[in-house]
């Protein structure tokens, strides 16, 4: 593990946070790059990008709080301890930027859509970066496991599932496979959807291998967070596609009844039969 990369006396610089800086940096730069060529203002475009930085910070530290009241105590000034009360929840970050971003895109009349998916692909590049940090901090490490791939994590005497290795292969080739559809017509505010949807699901999936925090002791906070996650950015999806719930639910029921799930093991060829996969392209 390497978590930190250089310290003086009380001055100390940790990994995780140098990869935070890089992804949001990043993040801004391809931001303001997809703008301006679009005709934005440039000026205007990076006012918008610290506004929403802030507010991503802002709202990200907050959810953590409240996901997490209990080991705060209640102290709701321990908020602002972040070093010696550290988390930060992606998804609060997600809320607290988009707020913020599409109370200024009103402000100066423009498309909030358009503008959010300049951030989708940084958005997955961001995360891969944040969890690639968390594996070098020995942070956000999983349960104990027998499996040949078991990590030594500092303080455990056992074996751990590498989750953040688990995230990071599982967003790279999201990454990829976001970047090549990013290049095919779609309707404005669907890519951004996409990549959240698709940050949202890999989260959840990887939170049973993760070490986290038990809401009365039986379900994980991360798998909560993430689920409802899938769910609000799934209602905003079909809102921008204007696709209809019960048609989705009757595809779905259709597919899985008779055989059920054992369909995919017996005939691999009716998964794309019994279900109208959407097309991704879509008009502007």
């Amino acid at each position: 593990m390497f978590p930190i990369i250089f310290s003086f006396g009380p001055l100390v610089i940790y990994t995780w946070g140098v990869l935070l800086i890089i992804g949001i940096i990043t993040a801004i730069y391809i931001f303001w790059r997809r703008a301006t060529v679009e005709g934005y203002e440039e000026e205007k475009i990076l006012d918008m990008a610290a506004l929403s930085v802030f507010g991503g910070f802002l709202g990200s530290r907050v959810m953590w709080y409240l996901l997490h009241i209990t080991e705060f105590n209640g102290d709701i000034f321990r908020v602002v301890s972040i070093f010696s009360y550290p988390g930060f929840s992606f998804w609060g970050g997600i809320v607290g930027a988009g707020l913020v971003g599409w109370w200024y895109a009103k402000k100066r009349h423009w498309n909030f859509w358009e503008l959010a998916d300049f951030v989708a692909i940084p958005a997955v590049f961001g995360q891969i970066l944040s969890y690639f940090g968390h594996f070098l901090s020995g942070s956000a490490f999983g349960e104990p496991t027998r499996l040949f791939w078991g990590i030594r994590v500092p303080g455990f005497a056992d074996f751990r599932h590498p989750v953040q290795v688990y995230v990071v292969v599982l967003l790279a080739a999201f990454l990829i496979s976001l970047h090549m559809r990013s290049r095919r017509a779609f309707k404005k505010g669907t890519l951004i959807l996409r990549a959240l949807l698709g940050i949202g699901i890999i989260l959840a999936i990887t939170s049973f291998f993760r070490v986290d925090t038990l809401i009365f002791g039986l379900v994980k906070v991360s798998l909560i967070e993430n689920l409802v996650a899938i769910g609000a950015v799934g209602y905003l999806w079909h809102m921008r596609t204007k696709r209809s719930w019960s048609e989705d639910l009757r595809q779905v029921l259709s597919f899985f009844k008779g055989s059920g799930p054992l369909i995919i093991l017996r005939y691999p060829s009716r998964i794309t039969k019994g279900l109208k996969l959407p097309s991704f392209k879509f008009r502007k």
